[in-house]
């Protein structure tokens, strides 16, 4: 780690868009990142779909990548839900250069919703989440019930 104060570079990314869309309204493109000391600045999902870019990283450097694309590769590796992106970016170096396939969908339903994902500080906005309802007490167990359950238990050991 480089002392406190202490400016680290930011290596230079090459970002070259695919050219047209595939079905869908998909649009492929690739983008070459090295990596630093704290990775290539993305927050990847477990399917690897981006919901952060990391502020002065070489992800944010190269200003292609957005919330909602998708990782297909990374240095012509498929990647997946099995095989996640950091399983292969883990062992490359740091200042190693890798190239990643993304697409971009047109449209939020084709990327999950994961499209229009706020990004604030660098971290996913995350949606409020409603109150959990109260959990309804079970009904009274009669005496039957009671002396059932006794003897089950009996029988468990």
């Amino acid at each position: 780690r480089p002392a406190a104060g202490v400016a680290l570079p930011v290596a230079s990314a090459s970002c070259a868009p695919a050219q047209g869309t595939s079905s869908g309204g998909a649009v492929p493109f690739t983008v070459t990142l090295t990596k630093g000391i704290a990775g290539f600045g993305m927050n990847l999902t477990p399917d690897n779909v981006v919901v952060a870019i990391k502020p002065g990283s070489e992800a944010a450097a190269c200003g292609l990548i957005q919330p909602g694309d998708r990782v297909l590769h990374l240095n012509g590796q498929a990647v997946s839900v099995d095989e996640p992106v950091k399983s292969f970016a883990i062992d490359l170096a740091d200042g190693a250069a890798a190239t990643f396939s993304l697409v971009r969908h047109a449209d939020a339903d084709s990327a999950g919703g994961a499209a229009h994902i706020p990004v604030v500080d660098g971290s996913p906005a995350t949606p409020p989440q409603q109150p959990a309802a109260p959990a309804a007490a079970p009904p009274p167990l009669s005496a039957d019930d009671d002396l059932a359950r006794r003897l089950a238990d009996l029988k468990r050991g």
